[in-house]
């Protein structure tokens, strides 16, 4: 990565504790990640359910997006430097293990950090995870709905808003969601630093060996940005079962939320007792 251990370290402990997060509740721990080019303000609308089940629910921005810190180092876009800093975030506002629930990147990043920090990870919900690049579809379905993005170095005036909302109305998650996710989606846009691209870039999770923790995972057959039959060989090599939602493309927790919240209720319903057992001998991980 080319700098310093103690260099990395530093970097990532300053980001972990500017993230910027909401919470909910009470009760375990339950952390949403989005992916890349979006925000927390995804995950409202299933924080609240999530909430009522017992749980106390965080969402964040990941660095370079929302409200987040925007640095101007290369190197604070290396995914092992995000992953620091989800720890250094957990570490510092969280404490007790906690189940993640990422989106693609964030799903990605969910995975990194129960494999690098595994005493902050019971486990979660993958929601179309992106861990290496050999899951794009193509550059061009990579790229179309972030084309105006290639404009923001030079500022955004007033009107590019219904530019912005053009521009996302050609991809297929953007129409398939409600008004509301609309503005977010554009809100998100403009509050992406472009450097983000480098964790894009530089995502290269092997697949092997699975994360500590239980795990279940949720896909879409037609995906605009990740090929399927990725998410397939995932599910194999880390023997899970593999919900599909055969209408579903990309952003399966803006256009399907009630089957998402549906995966994550069977899954910390599975997992109840063991969750209440863990709840009682996590003190010493409470800073």
């Amino acid at each position: 990565m080319g700098a310093s251990d103690s260099t990395v370290s530093s970097l990532a402990q300053r980001l972990g504790e500017r993230l910027a997060f909401e919470v909910q509740g009470q009760g375990p721990a339950v952390v949403f990640l989005h992916g890349f080019a979006g925000s927390r303000r995804q995950w409202r609308a299933l924080m609240d359910p999530v909430a009522s089940w017992g749980y106390r629910t965080y969402a964040l921005d990941l660095p370079g997006h929302g409200e987040s810190p925007k640095p101007r180092e290369r190197e604070a876009y290396h995914p092992r430097v995000w992953v620091d800093a989800l720890a250094a975030w957990h570490q510092r506002y969280v404490g007790e293990p906690a189940w993640w629930v990422g989106h693609s990147l964030g799903g990605g990043m969910a995975v990194l950090l129960a494999r690098r920090h595994p005493q902050r990870v019971r486990g979660g919900l993958l929601v179309a995870p992106y861990l290496h690049r050999r899951q794009w579809r193509g550059w061009v379905h990579l790229l179309a709905p972030f084309m105006p993005l290639l404009a923001q170095p030079l500022g955004y005036p007033h009107w590019a808003s219904p530019a912005m909302h053009l521009a996302w109305y050609i991809h297929p998650d953007y129409h398939q969601a409600p008004p509301t996710q609309r503005r977010v989606r554009v809100w998100e846009a403009l509050h992406l630093s472009p450097r983000a691209w480098w964790t894009v870039l530089h995502m290269a999770a092997p697949w092997t060996p699975p994360p500590p923790g239980r795990w279940a995972l949720i896909a879409g057959t037609r995906d605009t940005i990740l090929r399927y039959a990725s998410f397939v060989d995932l599910a194999r090599a880390w023997n899970l079962p593999l919900q599909t939602l055969p209408e579903g493309r990309h952003i399966l927790h803006i256009s399907h939320p009630q089957e998402v919240l549906a995966a994550l209720e069977a899954l910390l319903t599975e997992a109840a007792p063991q969750t209440a057992t863990d709840s009682r001998t996590v003190s010493s991980l409470t800073p």
